[in-house]
């Protein structure tokens, strides 16, 4: 049996929606290396498993952003268009 290790990184990040609500991001990877693998090699593995995790949440995050903005663009439309500014 072959003695491994596991390397695993995560990232999450807390968007602030306004009035007390937030929204949760979380992204997380993991890769089982031989227990002999050299530090750098190591290194090298956890900066990629890091960045591919830390893509995840921010491309959810432009999603989700892109999605809240079509919601609102219908509500909008449907409720008799944009609000008028007030004076």
């Amino acid at each position: 049996m072959e003695l491994t290790k596991t390397i695993s990184r995560s990232f999450t990040r807390k968007l602030n929606l306004g009035n007390y609500e937030s929204a949760d991001f979380w992204s997380s990877y993991s890769e089982v290396v031989p227990a002999g693998t050299q530090s750098e090699d190591m290194k090298d593995i956890s900066a990629f498993l890091y960045d591919l995790a830390k893509s995840d949440v921010e491309q959810a995050i432009i999603d989700y952003k892109n999605e809240k903005m079509k919601v609102e663009t219908v509500n909008r439309i449907e409720n008799g268009g944009w609000p008028k500014e007030h004076d």
